[in-house]
């Protein structure tokens, strides 16, 4: 399920640099074959109309949703008829919200008497989804990047059994960004994180209990709800907690859950062992781990020695 996850989250970006790279090839043949030489003919005004709307639609920022787009088409014809460009109204206004030009446009009006102000629009609008689509490989590529790093980081394994100088923050985002793809629909994250020291530590061990204690909540929770993950310090330890509130853990059977083989999964869905292997590297580290639940709310806490 994880590689699925992974794998889903990669081919995600690659599909945007693949749409966005076909796009940018398609919009270039037309400005190739039609806008170069209509930009030449265009007088020192009209060029700074294009120059000024496309710096109007790249300075808006985010995605607007379909009844943000439906308003603003709305509202944009609605203007451009009150000033007789009836029969150009839709197509202007369905430029303006395609390209993201919805704020700080209302000077574009002072232009409808302008006989190629459809044709202005429209040079802005091809120049402009040429750079949205750049950007969005841009961070496509980020994107990509940062789940291989995660990947690495995450199966790298030391054949050492000494312990290295980690950073506890970091293997947590490591481990956060692999199960991106199961948190990024119903789930609200919520991290807490204060600056802490790096801690002697056996990394790749620790990731294991991050990943388990993250997949728990996610089943717990049929994967709905809220995870929240607090990192703090006293002068001897590391505070890590991770809470969600899911139905929780039953009291009756709260003082088993770190026993080997007891699980309350169904058959097939977990071997009972995770816990157990989370509190046994805890205290290899020569720390704890604790459970309070109710519910609506369960925390596993976490305590690390410094040293």
């Amino acid at each position: 399920n994880l590689i699925a996850g992974v794998a889903h989250e990669i081919n995600t970006p690659l599909g945007i640099i693949k749409s966005s790279a076909e796009n940018i090839q398609h919009i270039q043949k037309r400005v190739l074959n039609e806008h170069i030489d209509a930009m030449r003919k265009l007088s020192d005004k009209e060029n700074k109309i294009i120059e000024k709307l496309l710096k109007t639609a790249v300075d808006n920022k985010g995605y607007l949703s379909s009844r943000e787009q439906r308003s603003h088409r709305r509202q944009f014809t609605q203007k451009f008829e009150e000033l007789n460009l009836t029969e150009d109204a839709l197509e202007l206004s369905e430029s303006l919200v395609d390209m993201n030009a919805v704020k700080n446009v209302d000077w574009l009006f002072e232009y409808v008497s302008l006989k190629n102000l459809k044709t202005l629009v429209k040079i802005a609008f091809d120049l402009t989804i040429i750079y949205k689509n750049i950007q969005n490989i841009i961070m496509a590529v980020e994107r990509s990047g940062k789940i291989v790093y995660a990947m690495k980081k995450y199966i790298h394994n030391e054949q050492t059994e000494e312990k290295v100088l980690t950073d506890v923050i970091e293997g947590i985002e490591v481990v956060l960004t692999i199960y991106h793809n199961q948190l990024k629909h119903n789930i609200e994250l919520v991290k807490d994180f204060k600056k802490i020291d790096k801690i002697m530590a056996y990394p790749n061990e620790l990731n294991q209990v991050w990943t388990n204690l993250i997949h728990n909540s996610l089943q717990a929770m049929d994967y709905e709800g809220k995870i929240t993950i607090e990192i703090d310090e006293n002068n001897e330890s590391l505070v890590i907690k991770f809470k969600d509130n899911g139905p929780g853990i039953p009291k009756e059977i709260q003082g088993r859950i770190f026993e080997s083989f007891f699980t309350t999964k169904k058959a097939g869905e977990g071997s009972g062992m995770g816990l157990d292997i989370c509190r046994g590297i805890i205290e290899k580290h020569g720390g704890n781990i604790s459970v309070e639940s109710e519910p609506g709310n369960t925390a596993f806490t976490l305590i690390l020695p410094k040293e």
